[in-house]
């Protein structure tokens, strides 16, 4: 990590950096020698930070709900909270039509004016994204790769977009669409 000295690196994933929870502390592991004033995270649960050494901008399905009815709610600077609490994402639950109810709730509903103000305090030079099985987490990803002309490191960590021999409808609906999000995402990307 000596070569990103000057960088800075805007980590965007589901989860927040922590030490307790397993894709957090993953995360984190790649960053903890770093100096803590270069790196911002930006995640999409509803997870509370437990590190206080980070600057965090939270959106969560939540905010985007509420965020069609007030915009300023969509989202907001996260803090640590005494009672580090750790909500689960319910998400996992969901089931395939859900999910892609999720992925229209989200279609451009997730920019706020204090996203765009909180990314341009930083201006990332460098983005690392954990890509899941969230097309707009790619697509916000790509938005903000462009918008500061940032290096783009991509993280895979498990196989979303691989074909399964069983699957229905909204099962492959959603693959493609998230196969689809990955190229487009891959074509900006400088190290996978």
């Amino acid at each position: 990590m000596r070569r990103y000295n000057n960088e800075r690196i805007l980590i965007i994933s589901n989860n927040v950096l922590s030490n307790t929870n397993n894709n957090g502390k993953t995360i984190l592991s790649y960053f903890d020698t770093m100096n803590c004033k270069q790196i911002r995270q930006l995640y999409f649960s509803c997870e509370d930070p437990s590190l206080s050494e980070y600057q965090y901008f939270r959106i969560s399905d939540k905010d985007v709900i509420r965020g069609k009815f007030f915009p300023q709610l969509r989202g907001g600077r996260a803090e640590v909270k005494c009672s580090n609490r750790i909500l689960n994402s319910y998400v996992k639950n969901y089931s395939e039509f859900m999910r892609l109810l999720r992925e229209i709730l989200w279609y451009k509903s997730w920019k706020s004016k204090q996203l765009i103000k909180w990314l341009d305090e930083f201006r990332p030079s460098v983005i690392f994204f954990v890509g899941g099985d969230c097309c707009f987490a790619y697509n916000i990803c790509m938005y903000i790769t462009k918008r500061f002309n940032s290096r783009l490191s991509l993280y895979i960590t498990d196989d979303y977009f691989m074909p399964r021999k069983r699957e229905k409808v909204f099962h492959m609906v959603r693959r493609y669409i998230i196969r689809r999000s990955f190229i487009e995402c891959l074509k900006l990307t400088d190290v996978f």
